[in-house]
């Protein structure tokens, strides 16, 4: 029998499925560790620091699901792409993202109130 294809969504629910109990430790870890970052970062970031509190997870492709569910919360915002570090991924290109919170800070840093207005 031919091993039938899945498309992302699939992939990524059965990922959750299989890892159910460190999805929901490493989800609820995320939406408090990504609102205290007022700097830019990427799912590395996240998993070096979740590896130290949670260990390791028995499929690391768990921390897809994880992202892909703070992105529907609107908790994080993609904002550039760079390089991978992890030596496993062969310097493939991933995401990096801001939290809500640093955008809401960087928007009102951003206002207009502070414009010169000069008289022509």
């Amino acid at each position: 029998m031919a091993k039938q294809l899945q498309t992302k969504d699939e992939a990524i629910e059965q990922v959750k499925r299989n890892n159910i109990e460190f999805y929901e430790l490493s989800l609820d870890l995320a939406r408090k560790w990504v609102s205290t970052q007022f700097k830019s970062f990427s799912s590395e970031d996240f998993r070096e620091h979740c590896n130290l509190i949670l260990g390791v997870p028995k499929q690391p492709s768990v921390f897809g699901a994880v992202f892909r569910a703070l992105l529907n919360e609107k908790l994080i915002f993609a904002h550039s792409y760079s390089t991978a570090k992890n030596k496993q991924a062969h310097g493939r290109i991933i995401r990096i993202y801001i939290s809500k919170e640093f955008k809401e800070r960087q928007k009102n840093n951003a206002s207009n109130n502070s414009t010169l207005k000069l008289d022509l």
